[in-house]
């Protein structure tokens, strides 16, 4: 995409997707509440912000292979999860097959218009 605003749409969408995730009563948000969603088999993915230090994502990414649950890395601030999700975080699991599949889509859109 050639519109400079087109980045910022896309990150736009996931945190949207993100927040009515936090309404629906379908998200787990900050360390602690992922990694019990996961353990306990409520959720089978874990979004985690790039801005993350090597050391949680790390810990994260063990998490998912304990559980057999995926690690996704999303080029969005912690800052950015915050404002969505009522809480500073860098880190969310979604509770909802579907609505986890919507953000999954949205990050490979959001990484491809970085890269342009």
């Amino acid at each position: 995409m050639n519109d400079k605003n087109a980045p910022l749409a896309l990150e736009q969408r996931f945190l949207s997707i993100l927040s009515l995730c936090r309404k629906a009563g379908k998200l787990a948000v900050g360390f602690d509440s992922v990694k019990e969603a996961v353990s306990r088999g409520d959720s089978d993915r874990i979004f985690a912000s790039t801005s993350l230090s090597p050391k949680t994502i790390k810990e994260l990414q063990f998490i998912c292979s304990r559980y057999n649950a995926e690690f996704i890395s999303v080029p969005i601030s912690p800052e950015s999860f915050g404002k969505s999700v009522g809480k500073t975080t860098g880190t969310a699991a979604v509770k909802d097959n579907g609505l986890s599949l919507l953000l999954k889509e949205a990050v490979p859109q959001i990484k491809e218009d970085i890269a342009q």
